[in-house]
């Protein structure tokens, strides 16, 4: 009897994936909101704190870094919700406290039961309930934009059903997590928030960029092996999705890029969007892919320069006053296809390489460009980071210290 009630469970599950890609959207929300309008009890557990991230698929990003050091250093009731049973198995390992989102009605007793939910990208974080009055939401956000977002390209992006599920969360949202009064400003356009609804901690991800120890350093190229007398080029580009796109990421490009890596003892770690298509780099001696899942943070603690396009990750990278490049191809069909809140080309503190031939010239010259734009990376950082203390996460506790006690 148990055997064929788990083929059953298998079976739908499979079903529900299977309907959820057809549609791009999870129909298994559908069915959690649907079960939870059946549980009347809308009181709230005291200091149960509910996390996910990344539509439930990854532990990572702010989520993560928040939970992990709440765990540990509060005490608050930290339970991570997930659609990954990856994840869920790897956490349950360690003995921290994890819900699968498709135990439906575990997951829907939790969720009803929380003080603050603490989300990265949407309800698909967590899981779409009817959740208590009383449970407040904390959208601790995946980064600082350059390209629009939100209500500012809600037209273009979203189908029908995306646009209602983006239209219910940003009513539902009580406060968001920002860097600064100028990332505030991006953002209360984005979801239309009034101001007394952020709070401007700093990202709790980025604590590490600087907090992080030589030890760190080594370990972390040590896991990826890459050698220690090497310099570390990071090309974190961002994910195209509107357009068709020819990369000049080519076969001739990635050799050219490939001896003068050698010759100059650099490594170029390509870490790709998670939805983008991989590069194949086995063939060369110092172009390596990484996983879109390792932490980005990791990655940036290590990079002695960061390549990247359109792609928020720069203003993170800000924190730690290294160069940058901006490997803009596309970059009129981009602006095309998102626009931009700033001119790009006038704002970003980095040269811009339109070919792969200028990418590789600018890396060859960095000597002769480099102090030219260490002001301007200091004007931006300053922009767009109050805080270069590391402490964003004691910030947040004790915005919850104060609400809650």
């Amino acid at each position: 009897m148990f055997r064929l009630l788990k083929k059953i469970k298998y079976f739908l599950n499979f079903l529900l994936d299977f309907i959820s890609k057809k549609l791009d959207m999870d129909i298994g929300h559908l069915i959690t909101y649907f079960l939870s309008t059946l549980y009347s009890n809308n009181q709230v557990k005291n200091k149960l704190l509910i996390f996910g991230s990344t539509n439930g698929k990854q532990f990572l990003g702010n989520s993560k870094d928040l939970f992990l050091y709440l765990t540990k250093h509060s005490n608050y009731h930290c339970v991570w919700i997930t659609a990954s049973k990856q994840v869920f198995e790897n956490l349950k390992k360690q003995n921290y406290n994890v819900v699968l989102n498709r135990d439906w009605f575990r997951a829907i007793k939790i969720l009803k039961m929380a003080n603050y939910i603490f989300i990265t990208h949407g309800f698909g974080d967590i899981a779409w309930i009817k959740f208590s009055p009383k449970t407040k939401f904390i959208h601790l956000e995946h980064g600082t934009a350059l390209k629009k977002q939100g209500f500012d390209f809600l037209e273009k992006k979203y189908n029908i059903f995306q646009k209602i599920l983006f239209e219910k969360l940003a009513k539902r949202i009580d406060y968001m997590i920002v860097p600064s009064e100028e990332a505030k400003k991006l953002k209360m356009s984005c979801y239309h928030l009034p101001s007394n609804k952020f709070i401007i901690s700093g990202y709790p991800r980025n604590d590490i960029l600087i907090n992080y120890t030589k030890n760190l350093q080594e370990t972390i190229k040590e896991k990826l092996n890459l050698k220690k007398d090497h310099e570390i080029l990071l090309y974190a580009p961002t994910y195209r999705r509107e357009y068709e796109y020819e990369s000049s990421i080519n076969k001739i490009f990635l050799e050219k890029l490939d001896q003068f890596l050698i010759k100059e003892k650099k490594i170029f770690l390509y870490k790709p969007h998670p939805f983008s298509e991989k590069i194949e780099t086995e063939i060369y001696k110092n172009i390596i892919s990484i996983s879109p899942k390792i932490n980005i943070s990791d990655l940036l603690i290590i990079t002695d320069l960061l390549i990247t396009d359109y792609s928020g990750v720069f203003f993170d990278y800000l924190l730690t006053l290294r160069p940058i490049v901006f490997f803009s191809y596309d970059l009129d069909i981009y602006k095309d296809a998102r626009n931009f809140y700033y001119d790009y080309e006038s704002f970003v503190p980095g040269p811009i390489a339109k070919t792969g031939d200028e990418l590789i010239l600018i890396l060859k010259n960095i000597n002769d460009w480099n102090k030219k734009y260490e002001k301007k990376r200091k004007i931006i950082h300053n922009r767009f980071n109050k805080y270069s203390d590391g402490n964003s996460r004691q910030r947040i506790i004790k915005f919850l210290d104060l609400k809650l006690n």
